[in-house]
């Protein structure tokens, strides 16, 4: 196992993360998961997104706590935590508009929207190093950052792309 400082990787993978507009939200309740595209906005170690409350996602959120978000090669593990209509929270909508101009009423404002705050918990991504494939993990709960090596074969073929 290869030691990491908390610190560098947190931030590194937190930079990454505040940079997408775009990520995968999977929600899950007796064995049966949900996954779903949302926007969201990072702030410190939290991801923010809106939700219609009539969705399963949103029920299944209500139950369980446990979420979790994919994007490019990382993966966030959370806790979330329904916080209310979206206009109640005047930094999250100066955040959302500056961030989603183009669509800042669209969803926000409806009556039916809900913001969910996802405490992060874990982090996981791949990153290649000296030709090997490598899985980084940080752990917010216990502030440590290690690395152990992927199971994941790399094969390279010019004439074959996946």
């Amino acid at each position: 196992m290869f030691a990491l400082t908390f610190e560098a990787v947190a931030n590194k993978a937190l930079i990454s993360l505040s940079r997408e507009r775009y990520i995968m939200l999977a929600t899950s309740l007796n064995d049966k998961v949900m996954i779903k595209q949302i926007s969201q906005i990072t702030h410190k170690t939290a991801i923010y997104f809106v939700i219609n409350n009539t969705s399963e996602e949103y029920s299944q959120l209500k139950h369980n706590h446990n979420v979790a978000f994919a994007v490019k090669r990382m993966q966030f593990e959370a806790i979330a935590e329904i916080c209310g209509h979206p206009t109640q929270d005047s930094d999250f909508c100066k955040r959302y508009k500056k961030r989603f101009s183009e669509s800042f009423g669209e969803g926000v404002d409806s009556i039916r929207e809900v913001l969910v705050r996802a405490f992060i918990t874990k982090i996981r991504f791949h990153e290649i190093s000296s030709g090997e494939i490598w899985i980084d993990t940080v752990d917010f709960i216990k502030r440590i950052a290690y690395r152990e090596p992927s199971e994941c074969i790399r094969v390279y073929d010019p004439h074959h792309y996946i």
